[in-house]
């Protein structure tokens, strides 16, 4: 008996270890058709919190990494979702300042919520939480983070939280213009919202198609009972995210029904589970009622207003009614998580980003790399020619999760010695000391004049500034995608007026691409914009 009990306890403690962390479990993250799958193609269904408003009151004394860590290994929350405020909010006395007032504390936010996921292995949801556009605004703020952390497998992006008084056309046009700042640096899923608060995500018709990942926000509340919506999305081959849900009416406040209760709570959760759609709880804070004037935290909050840790670990009787009815869900539904190996990775391993990875020319063609890490770092790139033993380096300026550079061969403030024709070259990455070779051709080149130019498609012709490559001189025209594929490559005569004839209408495609025009001593790059 004794026997069997200590076999049964190792047994025990065998299961218990193979308790891994959210990303560790499920990985990079994507849209198959109408779910959201893992990265071996397998449907999830992730389950969490929202966070309340960043700059609120009884939302901001929560945004404590801390607290998020308990709330993964406590409550079993797989997802946390960081709203931003966007909008200024004029209170008593003074003005809480938004994401378009004040960027670089939103940034500052942001990052928390991003460095504590990728620290403890949980999934993070951005959003730009707010119910007007600003197209503006939410380029560079996207645009900032994607740069950042590229595909870094934790995040979501969720561009515009809950539309109001705009229709589905302007927030498609909008979308059209924020996601292709995303794509630049990150394929990650983005989550699209859409009018009345989200209530409609089956109004998406083939606007968004074009782009990979994308899913359709819902929000509701007690007292909605438009759950047909995410069966109506899905039929149009679309995935629905619920992003937001409460346990109380639509303002925050009154009208409570638990998940277990089996009121109009019940039933859109039951919903969202037979749909495989993921959901995010509003909200881990202490909100007060009554718009902020009451004795008590609000219905939808799921913490108490008073003796309640920032921290965590939380007692029962710390909790809201709602915070109850979520603890036992989030614990009955999903498994129980540990802390992520925290040991430094490459999530996208060292590679060779431009069209060819040989017969470079010396002093003239342009070699891109491109990496990423399961976190910051800083780190080098060093170049050592296998003949010659010439090296040129590349140090980064401060800690970024993404890595992506460009440079003329053998042309590099930091050099120690010449590369010889013919040579291979080899480039290790620290840390990590991935490996890389490229060969640079025994011809030699001419050091190039590199400009950087913004062009234009006519027809069947580019359209580049006029006084870069004299016409009649012979070319070569070539484009490709981020990662490294080449489009599109010929060689031709240069028109006149600036006008290259590619004789081919402009490629279509969801993602930005790199053109780039040769001859002789001039190089010329540009970006193209993703077409449709």
């Amino acid at each position: 008996m004794k026997f069997k009990n200590l076999a049964l306890a190792l047994l025990g403690m065998a299961g218990a270890s193979l308790a891994i962390a959210p990303v560790e479990k499920y990985g990079p993250l994507s849209i198959k058709g109408k779910n959201l799958v893992d990265s071996t193609g397998t449907t999830v269904t992730l389950r969490g919190m929202s966070l309340y408003w960043h700059l609120h009151k009884g939302g901001k004394e929560f945004w404590v990494p801390t607290a998020w860590k308990n709330l993964m290994l406590d409550w079993h929350n797989t997802v946390l979702r960081a709203p931003i405020g966007v909008d200024d909010v004029p209170i008593t006395g003074m003005t809480l300042k938004g994401a378009v007032s004040d960027p670089s504390t939103a940034y500052e936010f942001a990052t928390r919520a991003i460095d504590a996921a990728i620290l403890y292995g949980f999934y993070v949801i951005v959003d730009w939480h707010t119910e007007k556009i600003y197209t503006a605004e939410a380029k560079a703020f996207f645009g900032r983070l994607a740069k950042e952390y590229g595909n870094t497998p934790n995040i979501i992006w969720e561009i515009y939280n809950e539309p109001n008084g705009v229709g589905w056309g302007q927030i498609a046009d909008y979308a059209k213009q924020v996601i292709p700042e995303i794509r630049k640096y990150s394929k990650n899923v983005i989550l699209v919202g859409n009018s009345s608060w989200d209530q409609h995500p089956d109004e998406a018709g083939t606007e968004l198609d074009g782009f990979a990942n994308i899913a359709y926000t819902v929000h509701f509340y007690s007292d909605h009972t438009f759950w047909g919506v995410v069966g109506a999305a899905q039929a149009k081959g679309h995935a629905v995210f619920a992003s937001e849900w409460g346990m109380s009416s639509y303002s925050g406040d009154g009208g409570f029904s638990s998940i277990t209760g089996g009121g109009n709570i019940t039933k859109w959760i039951q919903t969202l589970n037979d749909a495989n759609v993921s959901h995010c709880n509003w909200s881990f804070g202490n909100a007060a009622s009554g718009s902020g004037t009451g004795s008590v935290s609000e219905t939808s909050a799921a913490l108490n207003l008073t003796g309640v840790s920032t921290t965590g670990p939380w007692a029962d009787g710390e909790l809201t009614e709602s915070g109850k009815s979520m603890k036992a869900y989030l614990i009955s539904k999903n498994p129980v998580w540990t802390l992520a190996d925290t040991s430094l990775k490459a999530t996208s391993p060292l590679k060779i980003s431009s069209d060819k990875t040989t017969n470079f020319i010396l002093g003239a063609d342009s070699i891109e790399f491109s990496a990423s890490f399961n976190r910051k770092v800083k780190w080098s790139l060093i170049e050592t020619g296998r003949t010659s033993k010439a090296t040129c380096g590349t140090l980064s300026t401060k800690d970024t999760a993404n890595i992506s550079f460009s440079h003329v061969i053998g042309k590099k403030d930091r050099t120690s010695g010449a590369f010889q024709l013919g040579e291979t070259v080899d480039a290790v990455i620290t840390p990590g000391n991935a490996k890389v070779s490229y060969t640079i051709s025994t011809v030699s080149g001419v050091l190039q004049r590199v400009h950087e130019a913004q062009v234009s498609w006519n027809g069947s012709r580019l359209i580049i500034p006029h006084n870069l490559i004299n016409e009649g001189s012979p070319i070569r025209v070539s484009i490709r995608n981020l990662a490294g594929q080449a489009v599109f490559q010929s060689a031709m005569i240069m028109g006149a007026y600036g006008e290259v004839p590619v004789n081919m209408a402009r490629p279509k495609s969801t993602e930005m691409q790199i053109l780039e025009i040769t001859s002789g001593s001039v190089a010329i790059h540009a970006r193209l914009a993703p077409k449709f």
